[in-house]
C-alpha cells in the first residue's frame, strides 16, 4: 500500500480473485503496474478459451 497507494485490503481481494482487477481504476491498476515494474496488460491480460462445437464453429 505505502508504495502503490492502493489499499492493501483492496490488493488482498484482488490476490484472493474477490474483487475482479479489471474493474479497478484506471489509476490503481496503473499505480500497480507501476510499482511492480510492470505492464497494464500484464496484471489485467486473460486469455479467452475458446471452444469448438463442429455445427458451429469456433466460439468464446
Amino acid at each position: 500500500m505505502k508504495l502503490s497507494g492502493v489499499k492493501l485490503r483492496a490488493i488482498q481481494l484482488y490476490e484472493q480473485n474477490q474483487l475482479d482487477l479489471r474493474r479497478a481504476s484506471v489509476s490503481s491498476v496503473l499505480a500497480l503496474a507501476n510499482t511492480l515494474g510492470c505492464a497494464i496488460e500484464d496484471l489485467v491480460w486473460q486469455p479467452i478459451a475458446l471452444e469448438y462445437d463442429s455445427s458451429l464453429g469456433f466460439r468464446s
